[in-house]
């Protein structure tokens, strides 16, 4: 079965990942590096390099083999991630991909630099595992500032993880409406909302969160949406920056019905004479 190229979590990476050493380098310019891992049972597995996001200059190339001089079983190069989130330089170069395992057995991942460079610092880690479907939401706006009669344009930016595709659904905080329902349908990876305040009361600056909503298995799952600005790098490259929580504040809806119609002043009547009065 071919392999299927996936988006990858844009904050972070695996936690084996973390204090482990690197499991290859791609010494030279030309140099194949592989590793060997064992999968124990048939069935798909979720296989991910890590060299960009751990600063790492290798632009890798995964390739999948039964051994190391066996067919090509599935190749990944780049997740296909859309958007960018901090600072970290080109992370989409870490390829991602969920391959489907017909039978237990040693396996052989190979790694190559894609402009043909290599090095001692050109390191990298694998990590194999079991898909886990999710999702997490990024916003392009932290500050939520609402006026009486105004009106704020939020988008949100949805990576799907593991091969999840399913609804996700944005979720407001109270006083805060969006003029149609906020849903990311399967596919969609950027959904944006027109949000107004509703609320009675003033509200000051202050914390908020936003949620979002999914069904992963039968079971809703919500988790929080990530605050982020967007900004724009050498007029050219759109990266997210996240902020430590949404703020907003809001003056107070007014109140329902409508403009009250002013009373116009008294005509003027005539008299019996014709006098007017």
């Amino acid at each position: 079965a071919p392999g299927r190229r996936l988006q990858y979590p844009t904050v972070g990476y695996p936690a084996r990942v973390r204090s482990a050493p690197p499991d290859g380098t791609v010494t030279g310019p030309g140099d194949v590096s592989r590793r060997m891992f064992v999968v124990d049972e048939p069935g798909p597995r979720i296989l991910e390099v890590v060299a960009r996001r751990r600063g790492s200059p290798l632009d890798a190339v995964l390739t999948l083999r039964k051994s190391a001089d066996g067919p090509v079983l599935a190749q990944w190069d780049d997740a296909t991630n859309k958007l960018f989130v901090g600072t970290i330089p080109q992370g989409e170069c870490d390829p991602v991909g969920l391959y489907d395992f017909a039978a237990p057995g040693e396996y052989v991942a190979e790694v190559t630099d894609r402009t043909g460079h290599g090095g001692k610092g050109y390191v990298w880690w694998l990590d194999v595992r079991r898909p886990t479907p999710g999702f997490e939401v990024y916003s392009t706006r932290s500050t939520l500032p609402f006026g009486r009669k105004t009106s704020l344009k939020v988008e949100f930016c949805i990576v799907r993880r593991d091969g999840f595709d399913g609804d996700v659904t944005i979720e407001f905080p109270d006083g805060v409406h969006s003029a149609a329902p906020c849903v990311a349908t399967a596919g969609v990876d950027r959904v944006s909302a027109k949000l107004v305040y509703k609320g009675r009361q003033a509200v000051a600056m202050r914390p908020v969160k936003l949620m979002a909503r999914a069904t992963i298995a039968g079971t809703v799952v919500r988790v929080p949406v990530t605050p982020c600005d967007e900004y724009e790098q050498a007029f050219a490259w759109k990266h997210l920056v996240p902020a430590a929580s949404f703020v907003m504040n809001a003056a107070a809806a007014p109140p329902s019905g409508g403009k009250q119609r002013k009373k116009s002043p008294p005509r003027p009547k005539k008299d019996s004479a014709g006098t007017m009065r």
